[in-house]
């Protein structure tokens, strides 16, 4: 039964891991986006 529990709580760090290395990727990828348009805009 503990090994058990450590398995699983193992698994959500990982998985909340994963998912805030997501949430920083999509901000990145959206700034970037927004920089983008904002220099277009600019060279317009």
């Amino acid at each position: 039964m503990v090994s058990l529990i450590k398995v699983i709580k193992e698994l959500l760090i990982c998985t909340m891991k994963n998912i805030i290395a997501q949430m920083i990727l999509r901000k990145n990828l959206i700034l970037k986006l927004i920089r983008l348009e904002s220099g277009l805009i600019k060279v317009n």
